[in-house]
């Protein structure tokens, strides 16, 4: 089993992503720009992981995932999720990482580019299949869709899918 070398960042990374993609995430400035404003709040100095994040998503109308082994992704992190952007133009997904002790902010949203093709397609298929089983499972009386996130991808699931 090979291991991502995050101490230095593979120069390929990002480079295979078609202009559709890139520009999908260019059009999410402003909500990408106003996610980041609220994970780089000062009260996410004592805040757990999970529970800043998906506030943090829920405030700004963007979606949970699922966590991700921090071992497997190309930044330096102790915790990563997967997350999806929401806006009228269209989704897309990316990564919100916690940063090592010291760094600030200290939950960030990692750049497309550098999180590479891979693991951003890996998470653009969850969401997919997300989609199509909330349409298959009935709504709850007030209309609300199943959750269907989950807390963990295993780390051996994770390796399989996220090498380049």
């Amino acid at each position: 089993m090979s291991s991502i070398n995050r101490a230095q960042q593979p120069a390929h990374l990002g480079q295979s992503f078609s202009p559709h993609q890139i520009s999908r995430f260019n059009i999410l400035a402003k909500e990408v720009a106003d996610l980041e404003s609220v994970l780089s709040i000062d009260e996410a100095k004592d805040a757990s992981f999970s529970g800043f994040v998906k506030a943090a998503l829920s405030y700004t109308g963007n979606e949970y995932l699922f966590a991700f082994p921090p071992e497997n992704f190309p930044f330096l992190a102790q915790s990563v999720a997967a997350v999806r952007i929401r806006s009228n133009a269209g989704d897309v997904v990316g990564y919100v990482y916690e940063a090592q002790p010291g760094q600030l902010p200290r939950f960030k949203l990692a750049n497309p580019r550098v999180v590479g093709k891979t693991l951003i397609e890996f998470a653009e298929n969850y969401a997919d299949i997300l989609d199509k089983l909330s349409d298959l499972l009935p709504c709850g009386e007030d209309g609300s869709t199943p959750n269907l996130t989950v807390e963990h991808i295993p780390g051996e699931l994770a390796d399989n899918n996220t090498r380049t």
